[in-house]
């Protein structure tokens, strides 16, 4: 992992106050660049997508779905991100940092992410465990006032 993002998400682990996914999201893509390891690409997946995803056209059937869909010039549809960018390495990833995180923002966006995705991408049940996980994080995550915006906290 390269060292900028490697202090940046101990700093993130940390942080208790109102943010967003959108603002963790541009703090991880300004520190990796280029970079194109598991753990990078696992970040900026991870807070790309968009919760409670509504366009049932370009539906992938769950919570969590695209943050931008368009149609190339060839008639192709595209999608950002992709659930063809998820696999067992990033889930695997996901759950690591669920359980490691201290931010329960966070703690909800990857174990979130794991009880959503897990079945429709691996073809696998995800641990109970990770329901549970989510759950109390999402109920910190309104306790503690923690959204940035006071919409997200009703969405979620």
């Amino acid at each position: 992992m390269n060292q900028e993002l490697k202090k940046l998400l101990l700093e993130l682990d940390q942080f208790h106050d109102q943010m967003s996914e959108h603002s963790i999201s541009c703090k991880i893509n300004r520190v990796t660049s280029e970079d194109q390891s598991l753990e990078v690409i696992a970040e900026r997946i991870a807070f790309s997508f968009c919760e409670d995803y509504l366009d049932k056209n370009t539906s992938w059937g769950t919570y969590f779905g695209p943050m931008m869909v368009w149609t190339g010039d060839n008639g192709q549809v595209y999608e950002n991100p992709s659930l063809s960018h998820i696999n067992k390495d990033i889930v695997l990833y996901w759950i690591d940092r669920s359980e490691r995180t201290n931010n329960p923002l966070m703690k909800a966006r990857y174990s979130g992410l794991v009880w959503d995705l897990t079945k429709k991408v691996l073809n696998d049940n995800p641990d109970y465990l990770i329901a549970i996980r989510y759950i109390n994080s999402l109920i910190e995550v309104c306790d503690q006032n923690l959204c940035e915006h006071p919409t997200e906290a009703i969405k979620k």
